[in-house]
């Protein structure tokens, strides 16, 4: 018994240092704080805002420039099929979070299979297709919701530069971008680009208090190749709920990701690949590098079998541990709330309980407003 539970200690232990780095990579890599302002999707003037690093001459040659010298060449594709080739040389914008660990759908081992091996159609094996069909076909209600609330800030108009259009960099060709649309301010003003998303439930939430630590890295990677001071996300909530940021250029976080961007094309080029790690993205890419057993049996190495030991079963123990605790803590929160559709906490945050008197959902809150009478929102 007590073996036992040293054994769950080491693995609680490890678990919670786990989560520490997981929340230690996204506070290293976060800049919102200093780099992006909230229009809120409501019109208001934009806040004053400090430059975030970027010096008079320090910036790259793009767009809105008059000079001959560009940061970026431009390819034109006919067909997604050709460009989704094209993207296999190199690292678009919305893959560099997957490089730094920080995105949701991809990982670094899951990137560098589809680099290596030429996957196109991985998109498709995974879902993530129907979900960016989806996306597209909403952004011509995006775009005029965009313009019509950003017109008191100078927005002229936006140009479509292509679905199948790739802005790479000069600097480092296998660094890439494709924009959704482009900001022309006028003649004398850089251009920039603006990104449309579609959120949806859990990562809505994210968007309302400020631009995931994902699309930071997407942002700041296409500032990066086309050389623009800042650009823009405009962002479509749950289907209904309409919200616009800007985010600056920020130099050294540019920097960082350029390393890392280096360090990942390397290995492609290597074919030395990443450090493996549980995300679903590196299980997928597994199983489409191993489709089929041959029904052998290997023995495993000692380094890997001594993890397995000291892990495995107590990792299990611990998950139906917490889920017991987590049903047991809901069923008293549910208990002292009766009627009430809010249970509040401390720092303001709290627990929803939505009843229609057939089925239930039981939710935690960042934020519960609630009015002098009683009632929460």
């Amino acid at each position: 018994m007590g073996r036992r539970k040293s054994e769950t200690s080491l693995c609680e232990s490890k678990l919670t240092a786990a989560f520490k780095r997981e929340r230690d990579a996204i506070t290293r890599w976060n800049i919102t704080n200093t780099a992006f302002v909230s229009g809120g999707g409501t019109g208001e003037p934009l806040r004053p805002l400090s430059r975030a690093g970027v010096l008079a001459g320090e910036r790259l040659c793009g767009f809105g420039d008059l000079g001959d010298d560009v940061s970026y060449t431009i390819e034109h594709h006919e067909t997604e099929r050709e460009w989704k080739q094209a993207r296999l040389k190199g690292i678009g914008a919305s893959e560099s979070s997957a490089i730094v660990r920080l995105s949701g759908f991809c990982s670094p081992y899951g990137l560098y299979v589809r680099k290596r091996e030429g996957r196109v159609e991985d998109d498709d094996d995974t879902g993530m297709a129907e979900m960016q069909d989806a996306g597209h076909r909403h952004e011509p209600t995006i775009e005029k919701w965009f313009c019509e609330q950003h017109e008191l800030h100078g927005v002229q108009y936006l140009s479509n530069p292509g679905d199948y259009t790739i802005y790479r960099s000069v600097e480092r060709p296998h660094v890439f971008a494709t924009v959704d649309r482009i900001e022309d301010a006028n003649l004398f003003e850089a251009h920039r680009p603006v990104e449309f998303k579609c959120s949806w439930y859990e990562a809505a939430k994210q968007w309302e208090q400020r631009i995931p630590i994902a699309y930071q890295c997407q942002g700041q990677h296409q500032l990066y190749v086309t050389g623009a001071d800042e650009m823009f996300f405009a962002v479509l909530l749950n289907g209904y709920k309409f919200r616009w940021y800007r985010m600056e250029r920020h130099e050294r976080f540019i920097k960082r990701l350029c390393d890392n961007l280096d360090d990942f094309w390397g290995r492609v080029e290597r074919r030395e690949p990443p450090a493996i790690d549980g995300h679903k993205s590196s299980l997928h890419a597994l199983f489409t590098q191993h489709p089929k057993d041959n029904g052998k049996a290997i023995d495993l190495p000692d380094d890997l079998v001594a993890e397995v030991q000291a892990d495995w079963d107590a990792s299990q123990r611990i998950a139906g541990e917490l889920t017991k605790r987590k049903d047991e803590l809901k069923a008293r929160i549910q208990q002292q709330m009766g009627d009430a559709k809010f249970a509040l906490l401390p720092d303001g945050s709290g627990f929803r309980w939505s009843r229609n008197g057939k089925s239930g959902r039981f939710e935690r809150v960042e934020k519960v407003k609630v009015a002098d009478d009683g009632y929460a929102d």
